[in-house]
């Protein structure tokens, strides 16, 4: 209930309960005295009656008695008179019986006359028969309640008007209270309302007479202070948010900058490792059966571990600079961990472990590549780490979602260390950074890409009995599209055919050349589209390019010329890039496949095989 009706309440229901109070009483006794009153006129009447009515009754007179009931009956409130004998014969009669009548009765009993005595003396004194008079008669009378009645209704419309006067009144002085005691209250509740919903600019006009005003006063003080207290805070959260944003640029310029420092280096860096790779495969024929043979093969030894190095280096850096983008589609999960594991058993085989599969039958929404690189990463962790036992890939529905896990029986990780496995180059058992139990990327690169692809991760680990990382991968409703089957290699130990070669880098375009030729290709190398352009007459088999090339040239400029010096031909073309964010790129400009130095040899041939048997 309101306070306004409360109010009300509180001014009328004392009222109402006084007047009906007082109303009930007064009516009651009212009621009581006119019941009091009609009962002794009538009890009177009777007696009168019974007295005045001896003689008639006693001489016969007929005509005097019932002049005596006419005289009674012109009373108020008498409705009937009526004097029977005791045998019950009616001597004389007046009047009707009507609704709500009283009813008196008196017995007539001689106390002046006798019969045969001279009807205006009294009896003698001594007399014995006055002593022993017995009624002779009986009177009825019937008094009207009409009067009662009326007077009764007429008190109770007076009561009742009273009573609605006493409340109006109440009403008026409720009304009073409520203007001038409860509006205030009124007021400042709901100014309070208003401060709750964030107004802060709202007061109260002082115009109550009492306490109140001090408390409008007060309210009109508290606001002022919240207003205060609100534009101090909101210039220090401005100032602070003015901090945090500059620090957020900050922190996205070093992030910016050590991605293009990672870019640039990984760029820079790749250039003479290109060449270096290029020229030792270069010289693998030419120093075969030689003693510097084995010394050839240790450099290449060392070539591909630092080509490890540089690959899990840019991986890490594309991630962190976008430069990577899903590829979505349905994964039929059975037959994905399958294939995986499978190229994984040999692998498993040779330290003497089990690699098994327990997978539940469903579509995953996801890039096949990219996950495969989750999963290999994670199956590859796990078997370095793993002595005895074996290592277990398991898929299971968990509501609308695959809960995909890697589970072995390795050596685990201790509660301390297990918060920073996912961090770069953090290896909790090769503290002595042993370059044989990898580089300390994996699970950097693995949590990098379920951040990408939005998969929860997770990892649960007891020392002495293994780790288990978690995968929760989404389901997908859409038919799965066939995982591409295992082809065999084409043959490419015979390769011939006139190749154009573009770098702007002196030592890897030199590189290049000397491989291709040693494979018996016809090269015709060159450091920018338009010297490629003056040195063709016609078009060649292939084209290689690097993408960004001096002068502001890229790979599609290359391409764009050669193709408008020769429309006609079908030249196929391969870019060789250092370029961390070339995928990308390329992929949006002009859907050209690429390759990122520095390139295996082996590699690089099955490619040039496959191109120019096109």
């Amino acid at each position: 209930m309101k306070i306004r009706q409360r109010a009300y309440l509180l001014g009328l229901l004392p009222a109402l309960s006084v007047a009906l109070v007082l109303g009930i009483y007064l009516g009651v006794t009212r009621m009581a005295d006119l019941e009091d009153e009609i009962q002794s006129r009538g009890q009177a009447l009777t007696q009168h009656l019974a007295i005045t009515a001896e003689y008639g009754v006693v001489s016969g007179n007929r005509s005097d008695l019932q002049n005596l009931l006419t005289q009674i009956r012109a009373e108020p409130d008498v409705a009937q008179v009526e004097v029977r004998s005791l045998a019950g014969s009616l001597l004389a009669s007046i009047g009707a019986s009507v609704k709500n009548q009283l009813h008196f009765t008196a017995l007539v009993t001689p106390r002046f006359l006798r019969s045969g005595s001279d009807p205006y003396l009294p009896d003698a004194p001594g007399d014995a028969s006055s002593s022993a008079s017995a009624p002779i008669a009986t009177v009825y009378l019937g008094m009207s309640r009409a009067r009662f009645i009326e007077a009764r209704n007429r008190m109770l419309i007076t009561s009742v008007g009273i009573v609605f006067l006493g409340l109006v009144f109440a009403a008026f002085l409720a009304r009073g209270l409520a203007l001038t005691g409860i509006r205030p209250v009124m007021e400042l509740i709901a100014a309070a309302r208003r401060i709750a919903l964030g107004d802060l600019g709202v007061e109260v006009t002082a115009t109550a007479k009492s306490e109140l005003k001090d408390l409008q006063l007060g309210f009109n003080q508290m606001s002022a202070a919240l207003r205060r207290y609100r534009n101090e805070m909101q210039q220090q959260v401005d100032a602070a948010t003015a901090e945090l944003a500059a620090q957020k640029t900050a922190a996205e310029m070093a992030n910016a900058a050590k991605s293009h420092f990672l870019a640039a280096a990984s760029h820079d860096l790749r250039q003479p490792m290109h060449a270096i790779g290029l020229y030792v495969e270069a010289m693998k024929p030419l120093l075969k059966g030689r003693q510097a043979g084995g010394t050839l093969e240790k450099l290449a030894a060392s070539v591909t571990a630092l080509e490890g190095l540089f690959n899990a280096i840019l991986d890490v850096s594309k991630l962190d600079a976008g430069a990577v983008q899903p590829q979505w589609q349905a994964i039929p999960v059975r037959e994905f961990l399958k294939e995986l594991t499978d190229s994984l058993y040999m692998d498993a085989a040779h330290k003497g472990l089990n690699l098994r599969v327990r997978a539940c039958a469903g579509n995953i929404q996801g890039d096949p590549q990219l996950l495969e690189r989750i999963m290999r990463n994670l199956v590859s962790n796990a078997l370095r780490y793993t002595e005895r036992g074996g290592i277990l890939l398991s898929a299971r529905r968990h509501g609308d979602k695959i809960l995909v896990q890697v589970r072995d029986t390795g050596e685990g990780i201790s509660a301390a260390n297990l918060p920073r496995v996912f961090d770069e180059f953090y290896q909790v058992h090769n503290p002595a950074r042993d370059r044989s139990q990898g580089l300390g990327l994996g699970l950097s690169i693995v949590r990098r890409l379920a951040l990408l692809l939005g998969y929860p991760l997770s990892v649960q680990s007891e020392p002495g009995r293994g780790t288990v990382f978690s995968l929760i991968v989404p389901l997908c409703e859409k038919p799965a599209v066939q995982l591409t089957e295992q082809k065999s290699l084409p043959d490419y130990t015979k390769i011939q055919g006139r190749i154009a070669v573009v770098d702007d880098d002196a030592q890897v375009l030199d590189a290049l050349k000397t491989l291709l030729v040693g494979w018996g290709l016809e090269v015709i190398a060159a450091g920018s589209g338009d010297d490629l352009c003056n040195q063709l007459n016609a078009p060649p088999d292939v084209l290689l390019t690097d993408w960004r090339l001096a002068q502001g040239e890229t790979g599609q400029h290359v391409v764009d010329k050669l193709f408008a010096k020769f429309p006609r031909a079908k030249i196929p073309v391969l870019v060789i890039t250092g370029d961390i964010s070339i995928d990308l790129e390329v992929t949006k400009l002009s859907m050209l496949p690429a390759l990122h130095k520095p390139v295996k040899p082996a590699r690089l041939r099955a490619f040039l095989a496959q191109m120019l048997r096109k």
